[in-house]
């Protein structure tokens, strides 16, 4: 289950289990029980809140779109659902965020990535001298 929120703009980092822009089939390898749930970003820089609905749903994740909620902005709607427990109903099935996935290690985060001097550019993109 994926929540789009398209103010993109929010530090939503801060979060331990944002995990930036994850594809969905790496998604998925990650979520493995029911109710739980990531943070990421989609190509589209929109949000998702992808959550896990358990194998009956045959490994396809989903979006929540169109839920009426009144927290203003993606880090309260993702705290109100989590801390409250209370179901995100859709398409009659019932879920709710029990267990955030943390970022894995191997998913750097770009405060830890450092380039050198820019040693050229291309087709496929920008070159730079390791550091």
């Amino acid at each position: 289950m994926g929540a789009k929120h398209s103010n993109i703009k929010e530090d939503h980092t801060k979060f331990p289990f944002w995990c930036g822009y994850l594809p969905d089939a790496d998604a998925l390898e990650l979520l493995k029980n029911k109710n739980e749930f990531i943070l990421r970003c989609l190509e589209n820089d929109s949000l998702s809140l992808t959550l896990y609905g358990g194998p009956e749903k045959n490994n396809s994740g989903w979006h929540l779109a169109g839920q009426k909620s009144t927290e203003p902005t993606s880090k309260e709607l993702v705290e109100f659902y989590w801390c409250t427990k209370q179901a995100i109903i859709l398409k009659g099935d019932c879920d709710r965020l029990e267990s955030p996935i943390l970022r894995p290690h191997w998913l750097l985060s770009s405060a830890k990535v450092w380039f050198g001097d820019k040693l050229g550019e291309g087709a496929y993109g920008v070159v730079y001298k390791w550091p």
